[in-house]
């Protein structure tokens, strides 16, 4: 999928709240610069994150996702894209549980090399919410890809705690891999409308001896007073690939972002850090790497 096709989802996403009994959501555009320190080399990355759901009435809800970044090597010629489109639907039960279905559509491409990763998963989830705790769970599969993970939150006074791990067990040509995400993620709105968020994130390949590892601190400010409120943000992270035998190497990144929240309970997390892609993520481990990583 091109920016194209990621405007015209959000686009379509748009007029759904008007007919709706109640709405929230936030779209982040992000803008990141970052150094290799092995190579020397500087990354240029454009994010776009924006996530809407929609309350339908008699327990039923709506859920839109769509992620998409670019990212330009500089000196090495190399572009990498990736995009992450998703739909759920779910049924809020009385007692504060709930269940639901959902799709989620990934790919990944390097322009130079061989490498064009694209899976379509289908899955179901469900939870329960209670006095500020939000707990959920999920099973999904595609064709080569099975997936399960668990997450949990609580929120309260302003502060917004949470973790989520999840794993997929790769077929590839005749073998196994087990890819394995999980991380910590923490943020907290201070009045007049500064806030700070951290996350720490882990990926690790179980036949590879490798693991890649995630950390981002950053701060925002809210224009609430604004008609349209718009918080900007300042992310610091660090992502480590280690390689058993081979080394490690460090990515250094500053993330900048844009958000605008919607609807009744719109966030001020930015949708382009570390801590969101960990409080809200997607059903992959491959993905959720990525959204971590940038």
């Amino acid at each position: 999928m091109k920016i194209r096709t990621l405007a015209a989802t959000v686009a379509l996403m748009l007029p759904v709240p008007a007919l709706a009994q109640n709405f929230s959501g936030a779209v982040t555009l992000g803008y990141g610069l970052g150094e290799i320190s092995d190579l020397s080399q500087d990354i240029n990355s454009l994010t776009f994150n924006g996530s809407v759901n929609v309350q339908l009435g008699s327990g039923f809800s709506l859920g839109v996702r769509a992620d998409y970044g670019a990212i330009d090597v500089k000196g090495l010629g190399v572009d990498i894209g990736a995009n992450l489109l998703g739909a759920n639907v779910a049924y809020q039960f009385d007692n504060g549980g709930w269940v639901g279905a959902y799709t989620e559509n990934a790919e990944i491409s390097v322009d130079l090399l061989p490498i064009n990763f694209g899976v379509t998963d289908f899955g179901v989830e469900g939870g329960y919410r209670f006095s500020g705790v939000d707990l959920s769970g999920f099973v999904g599969k595609s064709t080569d890809i099975t997936s399960f993970g668990i997450a949990g939150k609580y929120e309260a006074d302003g502060a917004l705690l949470g973790a989520s791990a999840m794993r997929s067990n790769v077929k590839f040509g005749g073998a196994d891999l087990g890819v394995t995400a999980a991380g910590l993620a923490g943020a907290y709105n201070f009045s007049q409308g500064w806030g700070v968020f951290a996350g720490a994130g882990r990926t690790s390949l179980s036949e590879v001896d490798a693991d890649l590892t995630t950390v981002g601190l950053g701060g925002s400010y809210a224009f609430e007073a604004a008609a349209t409120p718009v918080v900007v943000s300042l992310e610091l992270a660090r992502t480590k690939l280690e390689v058993g035998g081979l080394g490690s190497t460090d990515l250094d990144t500053v993330r900048l972002g844009v958000t605008v929240p919607f609807g009744n309970k719109g966030s001020v997390l930015p949708k382009n850090s570390v801590a969101d892609a960990i409080l809200n993520p997607g059903h992959t481990a491959i993905s959720q790497t990525v959204l971590m990583a940038f």
